[in-house]
């Protein structure tokens, strides 16, 4: 019987805006960052574990592998199954750099992620209830804010109203961000999150157990 509510325990929040790198713009890292930290920690690893060393954040970390010769060799070797778009963007907000990069550094430690366009909040919900891992979630928070494409760290649900627990890198939008502490805050799917609405579909960077 599914769940009517779940939240992942001890999920460490990371804002964005101490980053040194691009701090308005780095929520993809940032949310990311905290997947891959609840990951190395229930295996009783760190983030030394996955090359960073103790000085630097691993948000920071992340961002500086988005900037180097090797992820900008693997775009110009994928372009031709991406897309001549990936040149448009930093590499940093393109979700097909940000599963190479998790999958780079983690399969070895027995997880995976995966980025997908056409995922049900129902299907997000027993994505969490099969592998009890943070998601990457993928919205537009343009209803309340000035913010569109924004990414945040989805920790739970709550079934009945439709709600994605999260732990927003940039604050709590339910305030127009006027908080900046976005620790463990709900948003609507409905508001945030529905990418197609016939579909009543989201895009999700699925982080899963290999």
């Amino acid at each position: 019987m599914a769940k009517e509510q779940f939240k992942i325990k001890d999920v460490q929040y990371f804002s964005q805006l101490d980053n040194v790198y691009a701090p308005f713009v780095s929520c993809y890292p940032t949310s990311m960052a905290m997947a891959i930290d609840y990951c190395l920690r229930i295996e009783g690893k760190d983030k030394t574990d996955i090359g960073c060393s103790y000085d630097i954040q691993l948000e920071d970390y992340i961002n500086r592998i988005t900037m180097s010769d090797e992820i900008n060799q693997w775009l110009k070797s994928n372009v031709g199954r991406l897309g001549k778009w990936v040149w448009k963007f930093k590499p940093r907000t393109i979700a097909y750099v940000e599963e190479y990069i998790f999958n780079k550094l983690m399969i070895r430690h027995g997880f995976r992620c995966q980025f997908t366009t056409r995922v049900t909040f129902d299907e997000y919900c027993n994505i969490i209830d099969e592998h009890k891992l943070p998601q990457v979630v993928h919205g537009n928070f343009s209803k309340n804010t000035n913010v569109n494409g924004h990414i945040i760290c989805g920790t739970g649900y709550i079934r009945s109203t439709k709600q994605i627990i999260a732990n927003d890198p940039y604050g709590n939008a339910e305030t127009k961000y006027l908080d900046r502490d976005g620790e463990s805050v709900d948003y609507y799917f409905k508001d945030y999150f529905i990418r197609n609405k016939k579909l009543q579909t989201m895009w999700l960077t699925s982080i899963l157990r290999k």
